[in-house]
């Protein structure tokens, strides 16, 4: 009896999970996209510097912006950045710890349960220990001057601030072991029914014992390899080789208040022709996809038997 009992509730959780598996055409009212992009240059020790976060960040950023437009659907994005040597502490889009929280909070306030929010990641992370997602971590910027180090911001502190607003959830990380943040699905290991949120989905660029590449060519700069690949898939262009001629987009995020949208020009473009070459329904599987597994990096993504759809 407690067999047949058991087996019920394992098949009723797998058709509540499953029946808002993939939110369709209508769903999605509107998106709120979080970009976070940190190049580390204010640190004293020139071996954490990276160089192709910014432009992943505001590229990626120009990305879903015109993503948004192309198919469709009403679009807020908020560019976080640390770049170079003076940071801006007052500023509240500044990459700390303190400013991400209240950031995800700020737009909690704004959604309903048919929006969806996007938070991308580009930066730091690790793991203190590789066999134990519960210690993988980023790395925000410094509260503040005085601060002695920079801090770790772990995945319980994202998932715990994620699950406190409304809507769907996608998060994607270009980190060193950024898989730590996947939640095992909880009928492959019920240990980790707490930390699976059905609202939240994730999509990392390396499993949690694995380093992520930060410097791949891109024309006249850089990007890390995962977001690159993401990039190539959704047809962004950076220039015309045959004409030297470089591309450019520009669109309008906060970028150092909350108040007002402020217009900003990112590197390279997405074509009405690119947007109409990706799929009809475009979910966060066909991204993973489009990701060429390396030898020392591979992406991860929620598992389970449910994805969500990016754009329709």
């Amino acid at each position: 009896m407690k067999k047949i009992i058991l087996t019920v509730s394992v098949l009723v959780l797998i058709i509540f999970l499953s029946g808002c598996e993939l939110a369709g055409p209508g769903y999605t009212t509107k998106i709120y996209g979080l970009f976070i992009g940190l190049d580390y240059e204010n640190t004293l020790d020139s071996r954490n510097f990276l160089t192709g976060t910014i432009p992943d960040t505001t590229e990626m950023a120009g990305a879903f912006s015109r993503l948004s437009e192309g198919y469709g659907i009403e679009f807020e994005g908020y560019l976080a950045i640390q770049e170079g040597s003076s940071p801006d502490y007052a500023n509240p889009l500044y990459p700390t710890a303190t400013h991400i929280e209240a950031l995800i909070a700020h737009i909690g306030e704004k959604m309903n349960e048919s929006d969806m929010f996007v938070v991308y990641y580009a930066g730091h992370g690790g793991a203190h220990n590789e066999s134990d997602d519960s210690t993988g971590y980023i790395i925000p910027a410094r509260e503040s001057a005085s601060s002695p180090s920079y801090p770790e911001w772990g995945v319980d502190d994202l998932a715990a601030s994620l699950a406190a607003i409304p809507g769907k959830k996608v998060v994607i990380l270009d980190s060193c072991n950024s898989g730590a943040f996947v939640a095992p699905y909880p009928l492959h290991q019920t240990d980790a029914i707490e930390r699976y949120d059905p609202s939240q989905f994730y999509l990392t660029s390396t499993q949690i014992d694995e380093v992520a590449l930060d410097k791949t060519s891109a024309g006249d700069h850089y990007h890390g390899y995962f977001t690159r690949e993401l990039l190539n898939f959704l047809g962004w262009e950076h220039e015309d080789a045959a004409e030297g001629k470089n591309y450019t987009t520009t669109a309008d995020f906060y970028l150092t208040s909350l108040e007002e949208k402020e217009s900003a020009t990112v590197s390279g473009r997405l074509t009405d022709a690119a947007i109409g070459n990706l799929p009809g329904t475009l979910t966060l599987e066909d991204l993973k996809d489009s990701v060429q597994k390396l030898s020392s990096q591979e992406a991860e993504k929620t598992s389970g038997p449910r994805d969500i759809i990016l754009f329709h």
